[in-house]
Order: structure tokens, then C-alpha cells, then sequence
């Protein structure tokens, strides 16, 4: 599953746009993994999305610095609440 989002606004609004598509798309594919039994969980890997959003200049929500982490956790945070959510849907 490959979603590809174009936007062309400024560092700082593109980067709060991707963290509130975010939280708002993982619970809806923890939701369609579980109605299609396929975990797309597991195909979600956030050191890649942190590497692509950080080359366009996107910084992080609490440092507001460009740097490879969200909200100032480091992104094995993130791979914590996936391996959770895989979990919670029966992957794991």
C-alpha cells in the first residue's frame, strides 16, 4: 500500500499536517488490516517517513528542529505503538 502526498506549503504547516494525518490514519489501518486480515502495520516503517518528510525540511513538533524524531521522541517510539497496534489486531 503506497500512499504518495504532493503538498506545497511551508515547513512548519506541512509537518503538523503529516503528524494530524498521522494520528488520524494508523487506527484506520489497524482497521482495514483487521476487515482484510493483511497487516498493513507491518509494511508502515517510520525511520523512512522521518528521512522523507526531514529532506523537505519538516521539523519536529516539539524541538522544532529538523532532526529524525516526532513530538521529541526518537522513532523507535513510533515503531513501539506500531508493534502495539499489530498486537492488539492479532499479527503479533
Amino acid at each position: 500500500m503506497c500512499v504518495v502526498f504532493v503538498l506545497n506549503v511551508a515547513s512548519q504547516n506541512f509537518t503538523n499536517m503529516f503528524n494530524e494525518l498521522w494520528s488520524s490514519v494508523t487506527p484506520l489501518i489497524s482497521f482495514l488490516s483487521v476487515w482484510s486480515n493483511r497487516d498493513f502495520l507491518a509494511e508502515i516503517v517510520p525511520l523512512d517517513i522521518l528521512r522523507y518528510i526531514s529532506e523537505f525540511g519538516s521539523v519536529d513538533g516539539v524541538t522544532r528542529i529538523n532532526q529524525l524524531t516526532e513530538d521529541g521522541l526518537e522513532y523507535s517510539e513510533g515503531e513501539s505503538v506500531l508493534l502495539e497496534l499489530r498486537r492488539a489486531c492479532g499479527f503479533i
